[in-house]
């Protein structure tokens, strides 16, 4: 089996592309009926700490309401919520206006 190598223009192979907001891993201590309620939001193809991250940025943007969150925060719900699709996701989000953000 042959695999190929990308390599750059400067001779080196290509590096992984660096996150503009890297994560750091984290350990909390969560009451067993509160972690059961997020398990019991997520499917089996999303990330419960995704999940707990857009809900912290939520609570710390001020969202109390559907009215006061941006499209691109109900876009992410929906994500979360597996309403719809990661690529769905991306093409909604790359497509709005941001001049229609409240």
């Amino acid at each position: 089996m042959c695999a190929l190598l990308q390599i750059e223009p400067g001779g080196g192979p290509l590096s992984r592309r660096r996150s503009k907001n890297p994560t750091t891993a984290i350990s909390i201590t969560l009451p067993r009926s509160l972690l059961d309620r997020v398990d019991g939001e997520l499917t089996r193809l999303q990330s419960r700490s995704a999940w707990i991250a857009e809900a912290i940025d939520m609570k710390l943007d001020g969202f109390d309401t559907i009215a006061e969150a941006s499209n691109t925060k109900l876009l992410a719900v929906l994500w979360m919520r597996a309403a719809i699709t990661r690529d769905t996701y991306e093409l909604l989000l790359t497509s709005l206006d941001p001049s229609v953000e409240p």
